[in-house]
């Protein structure tokens, strides 16, 4: 068996935080011992392949996706270790319990009884569209407003 480099023990643990794409980059800087990117929206992950976690590592999952080509869809997700939102501005969003339906097989958003789950999610996920400079995160955007993105002025 041919031996193991460092890298592979560190990074074939179980993860125990979220990372995302733009982590890389400011990670493999790092460990090559390169100038950090100015303005770059990852973190290194060198604390976690070290086996510690920041206290102010997030402790949820933001992902964008701008559409194919033909269709120009856009959505939007934020995920925490027991729930994950889905925006979807143009059709039904999506919500589910990962803890107890991990396979994501019903979605909870159109319920009643999961409503308070459903308003943190999306507080939860404009707070980080606004922090990526989103423009859905405009409550003035055709795109967010007409779409139930954020609560009518009755409700807050």
């Amino acid at each position: 068996m041919p031996p193991q480099h460092r890298w592979y023990a560190e990074w074939s643990s179980t993860p125990t935080a979220f990372a995302n794409l733009v982590d890389l980059a400011p990670t493999l800087l790092e460990q090559a011992a390169a100038e950090p990117l100015s303005g770059a929206d990852g973190r290194s992950l060198a604390p976690l392949l070290a086996g510690s976690t920041p206290p102010d590592w997030p402790d949820d999952v933001f992902a964008e996706f701008h559409g194919y080509e033909s269709t120009l869809y856009s959505a939007r997700m934020i995920r925490t270790a027991d729930w994950k939102y889905v925006y979807n501005p143009a059709t039904e969003d999506e919500l589910y319990d990962l803890r107890s339906d991990p396979g994501e097989l019903h979605n909870l958003a159109a319920m009643v009884a999961y409503g308070h789950v459903l308003r943190r999610m999306k507080a939860r996920l404009v707070a980080r569209m606004r922090a990526t400079g989103d423009s859905l995160a405009s409550e003035n955007a055709w795109q967010a407003n007409s779409y139930d993105l954020f609560p009518s002025a009755r409700e807050r």
